[in-house]
């Protein structure tokens, strides 16, 4: 009896369902063409229209979406669609609208739209969040239930009438942003929407009352592109941008203390993060899943991390200061450096007194010129400087770690300006720029260098006179033009750079053609 029940239902459900017994008609907009319901000839209104879902007699389920969009997956829908150039008031989205197999990942709804209906997003398994928008009154039973990856929800109306089970089993819905509801406050990760809060629903983010505090932001997985925190944010809270996909780039202001945990879980776009000195204290989880981040460099003042701040990463390399524990793992290039005796320039790791350098960031490149003082380069300094293409090295060069160059196989070539080869592990650079690079060193010290390894590895070895300008006089006030391609050298007549850019303090020489030029840089 119960098969038969199920069947008769299905069939019902079809009938209804077909055209003719309701006005519909499509119309495009922002490149999805979804098909609409006219629920009311007079007043000009419509819903999208509806599918239906059951099971044969068989018990096997049939889904049949009122609408099914192309694969990008995006649907924006018009407040005002229209039908033979009269347009209609969306006000309803309609049963079982958008439901499985309808292949929506994102939806915009109108201000326009009063109603959600009955399982109008039924076991959708695409959909991973959702703004509901002031104008909203009512959200039916089973709305979003099942919807198995929808992990945020926005919810702006203050008068949303929800009913039971509207999200129902939708296990990774682990963040709401609300105004009072009974349907949500009990539910954990809930932001409450305050008055007098600023709430932005075309980009997806809320900032916190103007009175308050602590401004930290709840972003919603919407939001796309670069993110800028505003200065006077002092604590980003628990998982308040997690799951934001779309995410590429967040610049945190200076005034930064506390990363809270799972802050940016599972920000998949994520690229890169500059974390500002001031942070101390980063709670478990809060890089967790960005598998775009491929290098964090933790800054000195950091003497609190949790537990699994990089777990389901893909990291390459990282810096922290020696006061914590080792947070990447072992699977990543990890440069720990004095949390007591170091600083932090143009993402470089440097001790107070220049002496040693430890950290150079991957992004670092085409050209880098280790400035004069620096007497040791500590392990995996420069490793995955991919980018990295011309390097010079210092007379005050002592001694220098393992794996120094590790990864930096664009390297054409190197400038020693070391008398005496200094002794170092055979893998201080990667075997492509062993091959590929050109090693420069003083005159009178070739055959030393020929003679001592790593250094003998290099095929080419060069003296520093045979590749420079030292032979062209300087002219201080000839042109150059900067906005066109130009060669960088140092006073020995090395090239260094192709750029002035990041250039440590000192006198260059400037090459464009045949014009050259003394430069300062301060």
């Amino acid at each position: 009896m119960k098969i038969m029940k199920n069947y008769l239902l299905l069939i019902m459900s079809v009938l209804f369902a077909l055209p003719g017994l309701a006005q519909s008609f499509y119309y495009e907009y922002e490149g999805q063409n979804i098909r609409y319901e006219v629920l009311d000839e007079e007043n000009k209104t419509c819903a999208t229209y509806g599918g239906y879902y059951g099971v044969n007699i068989y018990d096997i389920p049939f889904w049949s979406p009122g609408n099914k969009v192309s694969e990008s997956g995006k649907v924006i829908l018009p407040s005002h669609p229209e039908k033979d150039g009269v347009k209609y008031t969306l006000t309803t989205i309609g049963k079982c609208s958008f439901i499985k197999g309808s292949n929506v990942s994102e939806i915009v709804i109108p201000e326009t739209v009063t109603t959600i209906e009955k399982e109008a997003f039924y076991s959708n398994e695409n959909l991973r969040w959702i703004i509901i928008p002031e104008s909203v009154e009512k959200i039916e039973e089973s709305a979003f239930e099942s919807c198995s990856n929808l992990h945020d929800v926005m919810n702006l109306s203050k008068n949303c009438e929800i009913e039971t089970h509207a999200f129902y089993d939708c296990k990774k819905l682990y963040r709401v942003a609300s105004y009072e509801n009974d349907y949500f406050n009990n539910r954990n990760g809930l932001w409450t929407i305050l008055d007098d809060e600023t709430v932005d629903a075309e980009k997806g983010i809320i900032w916190a009352a103007p009175s308050s505090s602590n401004p930290y932001p709840w972003v919603s997985g919407k939001y796309s592109g670069k993110l800028e925190i505003p200065r006077g944010v002092t604590t980003l809270t628990w998982i308040c941008m997690a799951f934001c996909e779309n995410i590429t780039e967040v610049v945190l202001p200076e005034s930064l203390t506390v990363i809270g945990t799972q802050s940016f879980y599972g920000c998949e776009g994520l690229k890169q993060i500059l974390i500002p000195e001031a942070v101390t204290t980063i709670y478990s989880e809060a890089f967790r899943g960005c598998t775009g981040l491929q290098e964090v460099l933790l800054p000195t003042k950091v003497t609190e991390v949790g537990e699994g701040l990089f777990w389901n990463t893909n990291l390459k390399k990282g810096g922290y200061p020696d006061a914590i524990s080792n947070p990447f793992g072992e699977n990543v290039v990890s440069v720990a450096y004095d949390a007591y005796n170091s600083k932090i320039e143009n993402g470089c790791v440097y001790s107070r007194r220049n002496d040693m350098l430890y950290y150079v960031p991957m992004t670092v490149g085409p050209d880098f010129v280790v400035p004069d003082g620096v007497t040791e380069i500590t392990d995996d300094a420069f490793a995955f400087c991919e980018d990295l293409t011309t390097l010079t090295l210092p007379n005050t060069v002592t001694t220098l770690g393992k794996r120094v160059w590790n990864g930096c196989n664009a390297l054409k070539s190197v400038t020693c300006y070391v008398t005496e080869p200094i002794s170092a592990e055979r893998d201080l650079f990667p075997v492509d720029a062993y091959d590929s690079a050109t090693l420069y060193v003083p005159g009178g010290s070739v055959a030393a260098y020929e003679k001592t390894t790593p250094w003998s590895y290099f095929y080419d070895i060069k003296s520093v006179e045979e590749s420079g300008v030292e032979t062209v006089p300087a002219i201080e006030d000839v042109a150059i033009d900067f906005t066109l391609p130009y060669e960088v050298f140092n006073l020995n007549g090395v090239k260094i750079a192709e750029s002035t850019d990041n250039l440590p303090a000192g006198i260059y020489i400037i090459r464009q053609g045949n014009a050259v030029k003394k430069i300062v840089v301060k």
